[in-house]
């Protein structure tokens, strides 16, 4: 919504609520001083704002005339006993005589300045500041852009007459030697520049984002693919569980010292999961593997490490009946067959080589 238009329909706002480039320093002229000289009925010439009425009434036992309730955002009269009263005074009244204010302070810089002077009020002018975000706004969520002539494209009907009017309003100033500040290369150079530094700001942002939501797609790609494998490896771990006591699921990487520790040779470097032997019965025509880390089945927590003689001993008792699998050592069910040796040992280096695929998954997340 323009600003004109804004201010036509002010006495539905509150002050508090107005957030419009345009209308935040409004609440800057709370107070000023009215004399006798209008530029129309109910419309004053000169306007304060509130430190500079402050700074002028210090010396003075006296309240501004007028100023602003605000809880309604309506203009009031102060009264000289110290009460409040509505007035005729309107916010678009007060708004005119303001704008008038500023435009001949521009004049006026203009005049007894110069041009250099004058483009720099003109710049600071909370109208040009209200374009610039227009701008702003137009490049960020409307889709606005710059074609190969400079020139921008994807404005409304209504945006074109918006910068339409305020290039009318612009190109009514000149300095005293009669020269339009609006054809001044220095103003041009001083506004473009300010619109492109806009758009550069607003486009280094939409590429950050950018890349920001390609890094979390394929961040996110990737967890899914992790999950995909993650899930194929277990259902393999599940199928090679079955028919011993060992959840290949639940299993602590340990490392290889505790294997040492318990009279092991030849453990290499790093840990181990399970750490295998092949065992077989006494006509050698059915082979089980067992693992001589212990853990508890219920949590997965490492218990401890049988040592060779005593593990060896404790497969061939499971193996002959002799005793049951009560440490849960035993993985998988039995091989038998031609090639049962060669599918136990088989199976054994493949839940090894699935264990280090998890681990290494689970590093990466």
């Amino acid at each position: 919504m323009n600003s004109w238009q804004f201010y036509s329909n002010i006495d539905k706002y509150k002050a508090k609520s107005i957030s419009h480039a345009g209308l935040n320093n409004m609440k800057n002229y709370s107070y000023y001083q009215k004399i006798d000289d209008f530029y129309g009925p109910g419309r004053p010439r000169y306007f304060y704002s509130k430190e500079e009425w402050d700074a002028y009434n210090s010396t003075k036992d006296k309240k501004p005339e007028y100023g602003i309730d605000e809880t309604t955002g309506k203009m009031i009269k102060n009264n000289p006993d110290g009460s409040t009263s509505e007035t005729s005074v309107t916010w678009d009244q007060f708004r005119n005589g303001s704008i008038m204010e500023a435009d001949q302070k521009i004049e006026r810089t203009l005049k007894e300045s110069g041009m250099s002077a004058g483009i720099k009020a003109m710049m600071r002018d909370e109208r040009i500041q209200e374009m610039l975000t227009q701008f702003e706004g137009g490049f960020e969520n409307h889709g606005w852009d710059f074609d190969e002539n400079g020139k921008v494209t994807g404005l409304s009907d209504d945006d074109k007459k918006y910068f339409k009017k305020m290039g009318q309003w612009m190109r009514k100033f000149k300095d005293s030697n009669g020269d339009y500040l609006f054809d001044s290369k220095e103003f041009q150079d001083a506004l473009n520049g300010e619109i492109h530094k806009r758009y550069d700001t607003i486009k280094d942002q939409k590429e950050q984002e950018s890349k920001a939501q390609e890094k979390n797609k394929k961040a996110s790609e990737e967890t899914s693919t992790q999950e995909v494998r993650t899930k194929k490896i277990t259902n393999k771990l599940t199928k090679l569980s079955e028919g011993g006591n060992v959840d290949l699921n639940n299993r602590p990487e340990i490392s290889t010292k505790e294997l040492e520790k318990a009279g092991w040779n030849d453990v290499g470097e790093g840990y181990a999961t399970v750490f295998s032997s092949t065992y077989s019965n006494e006509n050698e025509d059915t082979f089980y593997n067992f693992t001589p880390i212990i853990v508890d089945p219920k949590t997965g927590k490492f218990l401890g490490v049988m040592s060779p003689k005593e593990f060896e001993q404790y497969c061939y008792d499971v193996i002959d009946g002799k005793r049951k699998d009560d440490k849960n050592l035993q993985i998988g069910g039995a091989f038998t067959g031609e090639d049962a040796l060669k599918n136990a040992e088989k199976a054994a280096k493949k839940i090894h080589k699935l264990h280090e695929e998890l681990s290494e998954l689970n590093k990466s997340k």
